[in-house]
């Protein structure tokens, strides 16, 4: 098993590696540059619906499903709380796999599986700062 694990970071490296001869390009400040002359992008590190987008979806969900008379009411109280609730997400980390859940959420009621998600200490999180709201 490690023999498997040396094989595949050789193979890794040499890859990865410049080919003897050729060197990348760079700028005149010696960084390398991508083909067209410019520093390459930095790479995403954000993958998958944020706690901005994925709690704004399960919102407009929980608003879509309101009787029209409860709607503006509830529209606003989810307004106010939206900030609440972001800040949680951030601070308590919540997972990507429970962002991805209330992004990909069709419904009020699929997006109440999600929360399943959160674990102990978030929940607890989310009701304090929410009553402290």
């Amino acid at each position: 098993m490690r023999s498997i694990g040396l094989l595949l970071t050789l193979v890794i490296c040499c890859a990865c590696s410049p080919k003897q001869g050729s060197s990348p390009p760079t700028n005149i400040a010696g960084t390398t540059t991508g083909s067209n002359g410019l520093p390459p992008p930095p790479p995403s590190t954000q993958q998958g619906p944020t706690c901005e987008s994925a709690i704004a979806h399960s919102m407009t969900l929980a608003i879509q499903a309101a009787p029209d008379a409860e709607r503006d009411a509830l529209e606003a109280k989810m307004d106010a709380a939206k900030a609440t609730m972001v800040a949680a997400c951030h601070e308590d980390k919540w997972s990507a796999a429970l962002l991805d859940c209330l992004d990909k959420a069709r419904d009020d009621a699929s997006t109440g599986k999600c929360y399943d998600l959160l674990t102990p200490a978030q929940q607890e999180g989310v009701k304090r700062r929410l009553a402290a709201s």
